[in-house]
This record gives structure tokens, sequence and C-alpha cells, in this order.
């Protein structure tokens, strides 16, 4: 396959199957492209044409998500890029997958047949309200070391409050699983953010134990429950389409 001189392929994963049967195209970067799936041994390379000067936009990063996720039902483990790999040629797409392939066969077994979701939990304003003023004594003083101090104590009452849901919820969810990751909290009212690593099959089940940990905290906070998606917390090697040739 020959390119332009000023296209490259954007690579969108690598994934452990047959393949896709049939050619396909997807919409990425304002058009319909061709997909192209470059095989080598048991796993396969998707990618598209399109500018070397691909500008990053949430349009072409929700695609690629879109398009990565697409790959799931079919294949038995989809090991995903970050947005924006490009390489410059077919020769360097091929590469890279060779180049990866002993890498990515060490830890295909604990990934198949498996798939990620993901859990955040954000305290309700109002009962974080109330339980803080349970628990810490609200001090109005300007003194400097006064608003010190009172910083010191709301750090502390997170904390705590964190340490609780990590009991109530993530070791459950994690006992579920078959793997969890404990992701940065991202907010101050955020008291759990959590990926975890189920089986197909299994989905289902943790669904409906997501569901009843949810009616047990309702009043307290608020569920943002999402997937199934690759693996992504899952993959200990950073993908990365450079020194591929």
């Amino acid at each position: 396959m020959g390119l332009n001189s000023d296209a490259g392929l954007y690579v969108f994963c690598i994934a452990a199957g047959p393949g896709c049967e049939a050619e396909r195209s997807v919409y990425f970067n304002g058009m319909d492209r061709e997909l192209l799936i470059i095989p080598y041994k048991d796993l396969f390379l998707a990618a598209a044409e399109v500018p070397l000067l691909l500008r990053p936009s949430k349009e072409n990063l929700l695609l690629h998500q879109k398009i990565i996720t697409s790959f799931m039902d079919g294949s038995e483990a989809v090991f995903p890029f970050s947005f924006g790999h490009i390489v410059h040629s077919l020769n360097e797409a091929e590469g890279l997958l060779k180049r990866l392939y002993p890498e990515l066969q060490g830890i295909l077994p604990p990934l198949k047949g498996r798939i990620e979701v993901g859990l955040k939990v954000i305290g309700k304003k109002e009962w974080l309200s109330q339980e803080y003023d349970k628990k810490v004594k609200p001090n109005k003083s300007t003194l400097y070391k006064d608003r010190i101090k009172q910083g010191e104590l709301a750090e502390r009452f997170f904390l705590s409050i964190r340490k609780q849901f990590d009991e109530s919820i993530h070791q459950k969810l994690h006992d579920a699983a078959d793997d969890s990751r404990q992701n940065d909290i991202l907010t101050e009212t955020m008291l759990l953010n959590g990926s975890y690593l189920i089986r197909r099959e299994q989905e289902t089940s943790f669904d409906e134990l997501v569901s009843e940990l949810y009616e047990t905290f309702k009043d307290q906070a608020e569920f943002v429950y999402t997937g199934p998606w690759p693996p992504y917390n899952f993959i200990n090697i950073h993908l990365k389409a450079e020194k591929s040739s």
C-alpha cells in the first residue's frame, strides 16, 4: 500500500483473534476511511490512513474510543493505543506489530475473554456537608494558623470518608473481579475511582452487584458506572508507535 506524502497510518489498536472477515470503513477525522487490518500470527493491527498533521479534537477522541471498542465482540483481547499514534508507512506498522508481539503474548493470557468496567463514586455535597459538621468542628477564625489547621482537618475528613467507601464498595467489587485498580481521585468530592477486570460472562452479575451497592449508598453519593471497555488500566506496557521501523 502506498501512502500520500502528507499521509500516515493512524493506529487504533492491536487485537488477538481472526481479525475482520470483510473490509469495512470507519468514520474518523471528518470522513469515511478504509479500515486496514494488518495481521501477524494470531494478532492483528487496525489502522486507517489520515493526514500527518492530524489535529486533536474531542470528536476524534470519542471516535478513537468507539472504533477500538468495536473490536471487542469479535476478539479474544484488545490492546488499545492511546490517542494520536501515527506511523509513516505500512512497513512501519508491520514492524511495530512484530516488535510488540513477544511482549503482548506475555500479557495476553490473563486478558483473554475479559473486559474492563469503571466506577466513579461522587459524594453528594449536602451529605458531605452534614458529615463534615458532625466530625469537624467548623472554625470561622481568619487567623492564618487556624485556617491551616482547618484545612488539615478537612483533608483528614475526606481521607477517612474515602477509606470508608474503599472498604464498603471497592473491596466488594475487587473480590468479585479478576483484578482491580484504584485510579487518581479527580475532584474533592470524588470518593472512589476504580477500574475492574471481569470475564465477559460475568458482566451481568457484576452490573447487579454495582446496582445493589448503589441502592445502599444512593443517599450519600452518585455512581458513574462505565464500560465495557478494553482493559486500558490492566496493560502494563505503554503501546508506542515510535521506533517501530
